[in-house]
């Protein structure tokens, strides 16, 4: 496999044409631009655009085997002929201010089903609070895709998220294993506010086990 094919796998699109990649002892560089067709204004997707500024970007790939990837990508503010606004373009294969990938980002996600998110963290080399709030925004959407109207039964359960006895508390449909809600903390005030959300959403619900010390 060739190595552009190699970076095309790991960065989960081809909205980027690979230049090069620079290989050192423990992590790997690759370089590339954004395809032509894609550099647009972020307001109403014109591609009739005048580059104002630009500026090289590093963000976070999947690994390589046993080497963490990056990807150095120039990102362009451009002036809009069409509408006149002045923005920074969108990058296909990520979204907000987090400098990673949507793969690796999905990746930490799939880890948070297999281990705790200090090992996550430990593992990828990451700061702890940035993979809490990866997870966190994944519960959430998880949780507003939710159908409270199928909802039977729940599970409520605690887990440990940091060492001096930080806690988050979750909330699983017990049928399908699916988490609905979390958050951080294990007090009765965490309780009460989702409770009260089950109350008003959740007309056939009929248990709640609970596995929790308030």
């Amino acid at each position: 496999m060739s190595i552009s094919k190699i970076f095309h796998t790991l960065l989960g699109n081809k909205s980027v044409i690979f230049e090069k990649a620079e290989f050192q002892s423990d992590f790997v560089i690759f370089y590339g631009h954004l395809r032509a067709n894609l550099k647009q204004c972020s307001c109403c997707n014109s591609t009739h655009v005048l580059n104002k500024e630009t500026k090289e970007r590093t963000f976070r790939m999947l690994n390589l085997g046993q080497k963490r990837a990056y990807l150095k990508i120039a990102t362009h503010k451009v002036w809009c002929k069409k509408c006149g606004a002045k923005t920074w373009i969108k990058l296909p294969f990520t979204s907000g201010k987090l400098p990673m990938t949507f793969s690796f980002i999905h990746y930490i996600i799939q880890l948070t089903a297999l281990t705790t998110l200090l090992c996550i963290a430990s593992f990828l080399g990451l700061n702890w609070k940035t993979v809490k709030n990866i997870d966190r925004a994944n519960l959430s959407k998880r949780a507003k895709q939710f159908s409270f109207k199928k909802l039977r039964y729940i599970s409520i359960d605690e887990i440990a998220i940091k060492k001096g006895h930080k806690y988050m508390t979750i909330f699983t449909d017990i049928n399908t294993g699916q988490i609905i809600h979390a958050v951080e903390g294990r007090n009765e005030q965490v309780l009460r506010a989702f409770l009260r959300l089950l109350s008003k959403k959740a007309k056939r619900l009929r248990g709640i086990g609970i596995d929790i010390v308030l």
